[in-house]
C-alpha cells in the first residue's frame, strides 16, 4: 500500500513539471524530416530509394547521408532514423537489442565460360570448395584437374572482381585469407564477365548482377553459373542442382541451397521499431515499389510473400501514447517517464496477482515466436538417429529405448495425445510406431529399428507434452527387443553426422513452407523477419497442412 502511495505522488509530481514546462517552454514545431544513413557501399541504391520516393512523396523530406567512417560500429552515432547496411556492418555492432529488417539480398556467384569444353563432368560433379581452396592459394595447382578431381591439365584462368566486401566473402568461402587468393583482379564486373566470355578455360567471382542481362532475365551470352557440390560428396545431389534457370537460382538462394558464405542481407535498422508514420511509409514503399531497383543496382529484390509479410510487421505497432507534434523536449521526457512508471505499477501488480491464484508450473516448450535454426536443436552424445526423425538407445541389457527427436517437436508445438502401440507387438524398421496428436491434428512416426516391444511409456498417456520438454530422458517411447540391431545401425546416425544431416533437412523444411504454405498466403505465420522459420511452426495450421507435411516431408524422409 505504501508504495502504491509513493507512486501516486511522484505521478503527481511528474505531472507538476510536465504542465509547467507546457507552460514555459518553446512550442516550435520541429522540421518535418526522416534521416537516413547507408555505408558507401549501399549509397547508390539508398539513394535511387529516396530519390524515386520523393518523386511521389515530396513531403517529409528525406536527409541521405552516407557514412564512410572506418569504425562499422560508429554508424550507430549518426543520428539516424533509418540505417541501410549490410551483413558485414551488422555483425560488428555492439549489443542485441536493435530492431532490423530485411529489405533485399546479394550474392557472390562462381561463372564460368558455357563452352568449357568440360562442362558435362562440371555439371555433372559441380566444383567442391575444398578444391577450389586449393586452385586459388596455389598457381601450380591451377588446372581444371584440380577442381574436377581428375587428371585434366588443362589451365585455369581465375579472375576477381576488385571490391573489398566481395573479397572478404570469397575468402570466407574458401577458408582462406585475402591476400593469398591467387587471380587476376579486375576492376569491374562488366570487365570481369567480358574477360570470362572470351576464355573458355575461365573462372571468377563477381556479383550476380554483374553478370545479368536484365533484359532477357538471364545470364549474359557466353556466362554460366557453376554449380558448387555444397555437401562435398564429389557430385551434385539434386537437392543442389539450382542452377536450370534464373529462377531456380534465385528461389534456392533464398532456401539456403546456395553457401550462406556467399550471400549476405541488406537491411534497414534502428534503435526501435519505427512508428512514426514518415519512417514507416518509407520502408512499406521500399518493400513493394522500392524493390524493383534492387537488381540494376546489383541485389536480389525479396519474394512477394516476404515482402507482404513484412509489410504486416510494420502495420503491427502498440502505442501507449502520442505526443502532440508541438512537445517541449521536457515534456516529451516527463510523458514518458510516467508511462514507464504506470507500465512497471501494473506489471507488478500482474505478477503478483498471478502468484497468489496460480501454482508454479514446470518449463514447457517455447512459446512459437522464437525463430527456429540448426541451434536450437538438442542432438545429445551417444544416440543413434533415423532419417524418421526419431533416435534409438542401446541399453545395457540389450534393451532398445527410442523416441522422438527434438528437431520434430519444435516443429509440432506442444503436443496434446499419442497413439501408441501395446507391449509384446512387432514393429519393423520404416514402419509406423507411433501417432503424435495436436489438437487433434497428428503425424505418424516410423520406427527407428525392427523388434518386439517390451515396454511403453506410460508416462505419456497422462502427460504427452513431456515429449517436447524432454524427449530424450522422461519423454521416451518405447523399450524394444531388437531383431537385427547391428545391420540396422548402418542406416542410423551418430551426433556428429545427423547435425550434418540435419542441415539439409532445414532446407527441406524450408522448402516445404515456401511451396506447400508460404505461397498460400500464409508467411507472417511461418516466417520471422529476415526470413527464418518460426518455432513450433506447425502449431497454427489446420490438419490439411499437417497432411500435406506427412506426405511431402515426414514420408520422403524413409
Amino acid at each position: 500500500m505504501k508504495t502504491k502511495i509513493f507512486l501516486f505522488i511522484l505521478i503527481a509530481i511528474l505531472c507538476f513539471n510536465i504542465q509547467n514546462t507546457m507552460a514555459i517552454g518553446d512550442n516550435t514545431k520541429s522540421p518535418n524530416i526522416v534521416t537516413v544513413v547507408t555505408t558507401s557501399e549501399l549509397y547508390d541504391l539508398t539513394a535511387k530509394w529516396v530519390v524515386e520516393y520523393q518523386k511521389l512523396h515530396p513531403d517529409p523530406m528525406i536527409n541521405l547521408i552516407r557514412y564512410s567512417g572506418e569504425n562499422k560500429a560508429d554508424i550507430l552515432k549518426s543520428g539516424a532514423n533509418l540505417t541501410f547496411l549490410t551483413d558485414e556492418y551488422y555483425t560488428a555492432l555492439p549489443g542485441d537489442n536493435l530492431w532490423k529488417m530485411v529489405v533485399g539480398r546479394d550474392a557472390i556467384v562462381l561463372v564460368f565460360n558455357t563452352k568449357n569444353p568440360l562442362i558435362g563432368e562440371i555439371n555433372l560433379k559441380g566444383i567442391n570448395p575444398q578444391r577450389l581452396a586449393m586452385l586459388m592459394s596455389d598457381p601450380g595447382k591451377q588446372q581444371w584437374g584440380t577442381l574436377l578431381g581428375s587428371g585434366q591439365t588443362t589451365p585455369v584462368h581465375c579472375y576477381l572482381f576488385n571490391e573489398e566486401s566481395l573479397r572478404q566473402k570469397v575468402a570466407k568461402f574458401l577458408n582462406a585469407d585475402v591476400g593469398a587468393l591467387n587471380a587476376t583482379v579486375i576492376s569491374s564486373g562488366t570487365e570481369l564477365a567480358s574477360a570470362i566470355a572470351k576464355d573458355p578455360n575461365a573462372l571468377g567471382f563477381c556479383r550476380l548482377t554483374d553478370v545479368l542481362d536484365l533484359n532477357k532475365q538471364g545470364l549474359v551470352v557466353g556466362i554460366g553459373l557453376l554449380p558448387i557440390d555444397k555437401n562435398r560428396n564429389g557430385e551434385l545431389d539434386n537437392f543442389e542442382n539450382i542452377y536450370g534457370s534464373m529462377q531456380d537460382f534465385l528461389r534456392g538462394v533464398w532456401l539456403g541451397k546456395y553457401p550462406g558464405a556467399l550471400t549476405r542481407n541488406i537491411y534497414t535498422i534502428a534503435s526501435v521499431k519505427p512508428e512514426n508514420e514518415n519512417q514507416v511509409a518509407f520502408l512499406k514503399w521500399v518493400l513493394a515499389g522500392g524493390q524493383q531497383y534492387l537488381n540494376p543496382n546489383g541485389y536480389f529484390d525479396l519474394g512477394s510473400s516476404e515482402r507482404k509479410a513484412k509489410s504486416v510487421l510494420l502495420d503491427n505497432k502498440i502505442t501507449l501514447a502520442s505526443v502532440p507534434e508541438s512537445s517541449h523536449p521536457m515534456q516529451t521526457v516527463m510523458i514518458i517517464l510516467v508511462i514507464i512508471i504506470l507500465a512497471g505499477s501494473i506489471i507488478t501488480w500482474v505478477i503478483g496477482y498471478r502468484r497468489n491464484r496460480k501454482p508454479a508450473i514446470g518449463k514447457g516448450v517455447s512459446s512459437g515466436i522464437n525463430a527456429f535454426g540448426e541451434t536450437a536443436v538438442n542432438v545429445p552424445k551417444g544416440f543413434w538417429f533415423d532419417k524418421s526423425h526419431t533416435w534409438a538407445f542401446m541399453e545395457q541389457n540389450g534393451m532398445v529405448r527410442v523416441g522422438i527427436d527434438d528437431f520434430l517437436q519444435h516443429i509440432t508445438g506442444s503436443l496434446t495425445r499419442v497413439k501408441m502401440k501395446n507391449p509384446g507387438e512387432q514393429v519393423q524398421k520404416g514402419g509406423v510406431i507411433l501417432t503424435i496428436v495436436q489438437s487433434g491434428k497428428q503425424l505418424n512416426i516410423c520406427s527407428p529399428v525392427s523388434g518386439t516391444i517390451r515396454t511403453q511409456n506410460g508416462l505419456l498417456s497422462s502427460r504427452s507434452s513431456v515429449l517436447n520438454t524432454a524427449p530424450f530422458a522422461d519423454g521416451w517411447v518405447y523399450t524394444i527387443e531388437p531383431s537385427n540391431w547391428l545391420r540396422e545401425t548402418q542406416f542410423l546416425f551418430m551426433a556428429e553426422k545427423y547435425n550434418d544431416w540435419l542441415k539439409q533437412e532445414f532446407i527441406r523444411l524450408k522448402d516445404f513452407f515456401a511451396t506447400s504454405v508460404i505461397t498460400a498466403g500464409y508467411a507472417p505465420i511461418v516466417l520471422q523477419d529476415g526470413g527464418d522459420l518460426k518455432d513450433n511452426i506447425l502449431a497454427g495450421f489446420g490438419p490439411e497442412v499437417w497432411e500435406d507435411f506427412q506426405v511431402k516431408f515426414m514420408d520422403t524422409s524413409k
